[in-house]
């Protein structure tokens, strides 16, 4: 369904307004202001609706590149979502076509050396757009002046070159003043050399949105000489990447090749544009300039090739980067901008979705402008760690009452957050909500941590051999620790179609057999070989098998298994340092620690990556008597039961030593002693026939 810009700013204007209200929380309610991380403020004009508020270079001073330390808060200290307009124009792909001149004249003067002059007329179709003329020519060397004219109104005056060895050229136009119906123009070529016999393109884009752009020095980190090459590494621009870089020298003429790298934390740096600079006071030209694509880096490095030649003189490198803007919902009434420090990670607001409709939703409905004043510094930051309220150790544990044991290594954390991914060997032998697992120090005592959302982690596993039994087979799939909560599966088939009905089985913690899902494996030979995807709603297992139909049909070969199990990332507050995470105690409650009231801060801090091992049996394990941790109602069970057995012996015993109630036969005397004596022998039965006397029994 294509969405139009009236119901792109409808989307908008919903998103922007919703989360504030579902998700904000004031300092009272998470018992922390997260405003305390901030170094700086601004106050931000009251505009009711769709509004955009421009990021001053004054402001651009303080907050990281990618904006991340950057929150805007309403009157209330409730947290109000954003979009960032970064200032790049959406510019469309351009059109390009070839044009064949109506009439050619040429003519030649001189002798040595000769000068030529070419004429040419093209049509140009209508267009609303910017013209953008271009000439093809096969000679390798050349400088002309060019004069373009539509009727007898010049239009464009300026020069054409190309230059080998380094490559230099100028060889397009912008036409901007162009009429926008069917125009005829003329384009004078003059200079010296021969025909140049051109072809000529024209390039149609529509007219680039007015941005403002800032201009930056950016700040020199090291400079050094090294195998003919002048080494600079900058630290980029606060606010926004670089769009491109201008070298500022008083060289009175050059050609240098440069490459531009982006350093990341981390990883190796990686090129993210060459270009060649250069100047030539001879055609009183220079290109200066190098275009950046978007970096996603706060550093960079320029090599500078210089070769024999000396260093570039005086060379100073500045920063051209488009005035970044805010876009979300004023409410009318006053906000107010919270920026700087470094200290917290990019938020994740859900209206980043509707970021591709931006361009539809402005030109729709232009936002209200908003004057950022009153940049001071922010009375209620806090300098030093963020989280230092919650590095208190707290209370020890019995290492010796968990199973299980894993080691855990902060480090860099800064601010006294560390987020750590478990591997799924530490979740197995914990309870299924982990409510057992504790993070403890060298002394044994309690780190507080928080959990954060959940999400899926997949692992590529193996399949066994399927085994054939009627009325299909069964294959073993393995999983990655020895119990793992299943989200889902894909599986690789060498297969091009597959159509079977399957289910897949898992071993739950009371160790019986469970289907996790059941459904039909599909593929069709016209799609691409992308793996066979199954869901199963969140559920831990032990053992995981898939059993499908195959009919008369061989098995499946099924070459390849990824799983995907629930994760949760685990928030330390900790400070850089050795930790045990400790698992395996079915007997203890989950932790309760107070950072857990203090979230909305908690998780808007940027934290940093911890690592953490697998988990081994605990060595300090000691076994729990039988008795030793049952809950109330098992000592009652108990109790009852020997009361119960108690109150039946007592019952048993007085039975046994209880008189006989009955008068005994013998001596006719009630309560006699002697005994009685014995019956009478029962006389011989009858003969056969009988006789008249009855039987005695």
């Amino acid at each position: 369904m294509k969405t139009t810009p009236s119901l792109a700013l409808t989307l908008l204007a919903v998103a922007l307004v919703a989360p504030a209200a579902a998700t904000a929380q004031t300092s009272a309610q998470t018992g922390r202001d997260p405003a305390r991380l901030f170094p700086m403020r601004a106050t931000v004009s009251a505009t009711h609706g769709l509004t955009r508020a421009p990021l001053s270079a004054a402001v651009l001073s303080h907050p990281r590149a990618d904006l991340s330390d950057v929150r805007l808060y309403d009157a209330e200290g409730q947290e109000v979502p954003y979009l960032v307009d970064s200032g790049q124009d959406p510019s469309p792909v351009p059109h390009s076509f070839s044009v064949d001149p109506l009439d050619v004249s040429r003519s030649l003067e001189g002798r040595e050396p000769v000068s030529s002059r070419e004429r040419f007329v093209l049509l140009l179709p209508p267009s609303e757009q910017t013209r953008r003329l271009q000439l093809v020519s096969r000679v390798p060397r050349f400088v002309r002046d060019v004069v373009v004219r539509e009727g007898d109104r010049e239009v464009y005056r300026g020069r054409f070159f190309r230059l080998p060895a380094p490559l230099r050229e100028r060889v397009a136009i912008d036409l901007p003043g162009l009429s926008s119906g069917s125009v005829e123009i003329s384009v004078e070529l003059e200079g010296e050399g021969g025909y140049l016999e051109p072809s000529f393109r024209v390039e149609t884009t529509r007219e680039r949105r007015e941005t403002l752009e800032l201009t930056v020095p950016l700040e020199e980190v090291s400079r050094r000489a090294e195998d003919g090459r002048t080494v600079i590494e900058v630290r980029g621009p606060s606010g926004v990447y670089p769009r491109r870089l201008t070298f500022r020298t008083g060289t009175a003429a050059f050609a240098r090749d440069v490459t531009v790298s982006a350093l990341r934390p981390g990883e190796p740096a990686q090129v993210v544009a060459r270009g060649l600079v250069w100047r030539m006071p001879e055609l009183a030209a220079d290109e200066v300039v190098v275009d950046l694509p978007d970096p996603r880096a706060e550093r960079l490095r320029i090599a500078i090739e210089d070769g024999d030649s000396p260093a570039l003189e005086g060379l100073v490198v500045e920063a051209t980067v488009p005035e970044p803007a805010l876009l979300f919902h004023g409410d009318g009434a006053p906000m107010t901008l919270y920026f700087g420090g470094g200290r917290t990670r990019a938020p994740r607001y859900d209206l980043s979705r509707l970021a591709s409709r931006f361009a539809a939703v402005v030109e729709a409905s232009p936002p209200r402008a908003a004057q950022l004043t009153a940049i001071e510094p922010n009375p209620a930051f806090v300098d030093g760690p963020a989280l230092d309220f919650a590095m208190t150790p707290g209370r020890a544990v019995d290492a010796a009452a968990f199973s299980h044991v894993a080691r855990l290594t902060v480090s860099g954390a800064e601010e006294g957050l560390s987020v750590v991914t478990l591997p799924p060997s530490v979740l197995a032998p914990a309870r299924p909500d982990a409510g057992d697992l504790r993070v403890v120090d060298a002394e044994g005592r309690q780190r507080a941590y928080l959990w954060g959302a959940e999400r899926g982690r997949a692992f590529d596993v193996e399949v066994g051999a399927p085994t054939a039994e009627a009325p299909g087979s069964r294959y073993a799939i393995e999983l990655p620790a020895e119990r793992a909560t299943l989200r889902g599966l894909a599986l690789e088939v060498d297969a091009d179609y597959v159509a079977r009905p399957y289910e897949l089985w898992g071993i739950d913690d009371a160790g019986r057999w469970v289907e996790l899902d059941r459904g039909a494996l599909t593929r069709d030979p016209t799609e691409a070989r992308a793996p066979l995807r199954l869901a199963a709603a969140p559920r831990r297992v032990s053992a995981l098998e898939l059993r499908v139909a195959d009919g008369d049909d061989a098995p499946l070969a099924i070459v390849g298994a990824e799983v995907t199990v629930v994760d949760r990332p685990l928030f330390l507050a900790a400070p850089d340092g050795e930790y045990r995470v400790l698992v395996g105690e079915p007997g203890t409650g989950a932790p309760t620690y107070e950072i857990e009231r203090a979230r909305a801060l908690v998780l808007e801090v940027r934290a940093a990556e911890a690592e953490a091992e697998g988990a081994t049996t605990n060595p300090a394990h000691v076994e729990p008597a039988w008795y030793e941790g049952a809950a109330w109602s098992t000592y009652a069970v108990w109790g009852v039961l020997l009361l119960a057995m108690l109150v039946l012996g007592l019952l048993t015993l007085r039975v046994a030593r209880a008189p006989e109630d009955s008068e005994e036969p013998g001596s006719g005397e009630p309560g006699s002693d002697e005994d009685p004596p014995p019956p009478p022998s029962s006389p011989d039965p009858p003969a056969e026939g009988g006789g008249s006397e009855p039987l005695a029994f």
